[in-house]
This record gives structure tokens, sequence and C-alpha cells, in this order.
């Protein structure tokens, strides 16, 4: 039996957060990629609703999971922070770079 879809709700400290990962792709590599990198994003984030049982433990704070998106397996992506409850609260979204656990 599949687990119902769970609605998906970004803080608006992650959403300004993928504004600004727009924005740097957007001057390094153009609009077009900036865009097609959003959308990557975004479509892991949209499957939380779903999968969010797959998410690891924040080890900082047990009442938090995260997920890395990343676009190939080498190199560097974004961690996607959440609580779940009712719904998926998205938090924050994270260079993979980042000192991320000290940053919550």
């Amino acid at each position: 039996m599949r687990n119902p879809a769970l609605k998906v709700n970004l803080s608006f400290e992650a959403q300004d957060e993928l504004l600004n990962i727009w924005q740097y792709n957007a001057r390094r590599d153009g609009t077009t990629r900036a865009d097609r990198y959003d959308d990557f994003l975004r479509k892991g984030i949209d499957k939380l609703a779903t999968n969010h049982k797959f998410a690891k433990v924040v080890e900082v704070m047990p009442e938090l999971r995260y997920v890395t998106l990343k676009r190939r397996s080498k190199g560097d992506g974004h961690v996607i922070v959440f609580s779940v409850g009712s719904a998926i609260d998205v938090l924050h979204v994270f260079h993979t770079k980042q000192d991320w656990p000290n940053k919550l």
C-alpha cells in the first residue's frame, strides 16, 4: 500500500535560498541552466511528499531530517533540511560544501 502524499511547504528562508541559488547559477552559467537546476531542486523537494521516509536524521537536531540532491554522483549538490508532521516543512536548502549543521 502506498503512503498518502503530504503537502510540502517551503519556509521563507528556503524560498530565499532557492532564489539565491538561481541567481548564482544565472550569473555563472546563464538563465537556461539556472532554470534547469532550479527545476531539478524543486522536483526533488516535491518528491518528499511521498519519499520523506528515506531521509536521514540531522544529528544535531534529531527532530529534523535531510536529503542530499545531486545531479551527478560525484560533485556538489544541495542539502534539503525539513521537518515532518502533518506536512513536510522545508526549512533550508544548503550547498553541500557549507557547514550546514552549524547553521541550523
